[in-house]
């Protein structure tokens, strides 16, 4: 029990914590919310704005390898096909 005590004193207590560091960086790059509301003369879906933030996302040079888009196997049906070359 001696060992044991000593153990969890030496990893800094019972209870886990996690103790990293993280850079903070911008929440989303200039062209804001321009993403949902620009249709180029087509009609909006619902997944459309999604795909396109998700898209800026992935080619923003702070955010894009942060980002990791995992998605279902339908994600050509949603027009998400292109994300992924």
């Amino acid at each position: 029990m001696r060992y044991l005590h000593e153990r969890r004193a030496t990893l800094g207590g019972y209870l886990p914590r996690h103790r990293a560091r993280v850079s903070q960086t911008v929440a989303l790059s200039k062209t804001g919310g321009q993403f949902a509301l620009d249709a180029s003369g087509k009609e909006m879906s619902t997944t459309m704005p999604f795909v396109r933030m998700l898209g800026s996302l992935l080619k923003d040079a702070q955010l894009g390898k942060r980002v990791v888009p995992i998605v279902a196997d339908e994600a050509r049906t949603f027009g998400m096909a292109n994300l992924f070359r």
